[in-house]
């Protein structure tokens, strides 16, 4: 049986604001013919309304199909648009990885897979802010037959300056070697670059690797997994800056561009000890790829463990071991007969990284 997903959104102000308390229902899995799985591509702006791009996965008859689905949402997380179909292949084909943006009045979206029995590649459509498709047929933006081939094109990244965009790609050489590609791409769908120009060194063959680029305001920086999170500058013009990379020393995570030009780092990390040490951290990087402090964003409750209950004349006294990734507390409650607590919070009896409670 196909997966069935739900497909949520929820808005985040430019101060890290969240706005709904609720998420928002996007698209709610299932067809007329079946159940289905979906898969979120991309969202972008066009500075007024989003767009979201997502594949549908469907039975019709008994067949499984696949589309490309796409809709709107007003900046006050209206939907304006219905579900639409923007690309639906006739034959039994599919996608994989894709990504949205936007630039000079077009949107893009650009995917991996099958376009027919035979065309392997990286392809895009192109959307107006209606989301009405300005192509029949998906543009072969990177794209080789599979047939007696060692070089294709997979895991493609897609970021926008506003008026053109820049795609970034693994170029898969062979069962043992990959390379970090990428080309600017106009709003038209033709390269700038022709089949795009190499980015990293090759690299031992990794089917996983995702190369992803963001625009930091000022330049092009595409980043990717080895070891560390690699980053390569590349110029408006199409050079590249750093030829195979600079090596951050950060965990591998997601860019974002900054409010001024640079970057931030977003990532998992353990930064603590126990069954679950880890804490979301951000970093600034700036346009010369050096490297900020670390921020943690995480919110969530400390982990309450290890606890202790005394018996008083007037009621009981329950003293734990709260621990967060910078480090831990013993608190004590106070609680009356029926167990009820006389202060709203608890009292800290010791800081800092401390040791089990004693019985």
């Amino acid at each position: 049986p196909l997966y069935h997903h739900n497909v949520v959104a929820i808005r985040v102000s430019p101060a890290g604001e969240i706005l709904d308390s609720e998420p928002i229902l996007i698209w709610e899995g299932g067809t007329t013919d079946g159940e289905s799985g979906e898969h979120v591509f991309g969202v972008a702006s066009d500075g007024t309304d989003w767009a979201i791009v997502m594949t549908d996965t469907f039975v019709s008859g008994y067949n499984t199909r696949v589309r490309l689905i796409g809709m709107r949402m007003q900046p006050d997380g209206t939907l304006v648009q219905a579900p639409q179909t923007l690309y639906s292949p006739s034959c039994c084909v599919f996608f994989y990885k894709g990504s949205l943006a936007y630039a000079d009045g077009v949107y893009m979206a650009v995917f991996e897979g099958y376009v027919d029995s035979w065309n392997y590649g990286i392809f895009g459509l192109r959307l107006t802010t209606s989301l009405t498709t300005l192509d029949s047929y998906p543009l072969e933006l990177t794209t080789v037959a599979m047939q007696n081939e060692t070089h294709y094109y997979r895991r493609p990244g897609l970021a926008s300056n506003g008026s053109d965009f820049y795609l970034s790609w693994q170029l898969y050489i062979d069962d043992t070697s990959s390379q970090v590609y990428g080309a600017r791409i106009d709003p038209a769908g033709n390269s700038l670059d022709g089949n795009g120009v190499p980015i990293s060194d090759v690299l031992p063959l990794d089917l996983f690797l995702a190369p992803e680029v963001v625009w930091d305001g000022s330049q092009w920086v595409v980043t990717w997994p080895q070891g560390h999170q690699q980053m390569a500058r590349v110029g408006n013009n199409g050079d590249v800056l750093d030829p195979g990379g600079v090596d951050t020393g950060l965990s591998s995570g997601v860019c974002i561009a900054d409010s001024s030009p640079g970057l931030r780092h977003v990532r998992s990390e353990a930064v603590g000890s126990g069954a679950m040490p880890y804490d979301v951290l951000q970093t600034t990087i700036s346009t010369d790829l050096s490297v900020g402090e670390d921020q943690c964003l995480s919110f969530g409750a400390p982990a309450q463990s290890q606890p202790a209950l005394a018996t008083g004349t007037t009621g009981y006294l329950a003293v734990f071991r709260s621990t967060t990734s910078s480090g831990s507390r013993i608190l004590a409650h106070p609680l009356d007969d029926w167990g009820q607590a006389h202060l709203t919070e608890p009292v800290e009896l010791a800081g800092g990284r401390v040791g089990p409670v004693s019985y």
